[in-house]
């Protein structure tokens, strides 16, 4: 097993730029994570970490099912990818920080992921996951009267910038067979980069618009009481 650690940047909406710290090192890992754990010690509003997994090609024949291959995790602008699949499967400081229960973590779609999480014997405890797909709906309900589940680059597109519309589509298809290559190719390792860290930009915008939403009914019931206060002071 090749031991490699690369330190890369990518470009994303607003033409700003992420560090990306691709690994499948022990010690690297420990490292990043121990800063993550800082950060989000230090952090008063943006508490929680943006989580995404790539999986192993799929069995065409669906006679054994697919495993975890890379998982990255995104905090303020700094994503750290993990190509698990080239691990000893061990990886102690990633599992303690997934399963951290002072930790909330962030992601589009955690259905599959809980699963492929759980066949490596990791547990995010469920009220410390958000699955955004379930907090904010887009494309509303189908022709039965369904909820639709929004994808990432619609989430994306609506609630970051209307750059990511394409996210998905511009990534070829086949590629998604190539999350065990090592190294991860450029087009791998920035798509991967940038599912964690639009996962992670989608829930700040939310939780800043639900501080907004708070703070204007605390503004208006207090308008509304000091409106009652005149009321009566006039009666």
């Amino acid at each position: 097993m090749q031991a490699i650690t690369q330190i890369r940047t990518f470009t994303v909406h607003g033409g700003k730029e992420i560090e990306v710290v691709y690994t499948n090192e022990e010690e690297t890992m420990s490292k990043y994570l121990k800063m993550y754990a800082q950060w989000y010690a230090e952090e008063e509003e943006n508490k929680f970490v943006g989580l995404d997994l790539e999986y192993t090609p799929e069995d065409p024949n669906h006679e054994e099912d697919n495993y975890l291959a890379v998982a990255q995790l995104c905090m303020r602008n700094h994503v750290l990818v993990c190509h698990f699949s080239w691990t000893n499967g061990e990886c102690p400081a990633l599992r303690s920080f997934l399963q951290d229960q002072g930790i909330v973590f962030c992601s589009v779609d955690k259905r599959a992921d809980f699963i492929k999480l759980y066949y490596e014997k990791i547990i995010i405890p469920r009220q410390n996951w958000i699955d955004i797909q379930e907090i904010v709906i887009v494309k509303g309900l189908n022709e039965r009267g369904n909820l639709m589940r929004d994808g990432m680059a619609s989430l994306a597109t609506s609630i970051i910038d209307e750059s990511y519309s394409q996210m998905k589509s511009k990534f070829p298809r086949e590629r998604h067979n190539y999350w065990e290559e090592q190294p991860l190719s450029d087009l791998n390792l920035e798509y991967a980069a940038k599912d964690a860290y639009v996962s992670y930009q989608l829930y700040v915008k939310i939780w800043v618009a639900e501080i907004e939403a708070e703070q204007a009914q605390r503004n208006a019931a207090a308008e509304i009481a000091r409106l009652n206060g005149e009321l009566a002071s006039a009666g």
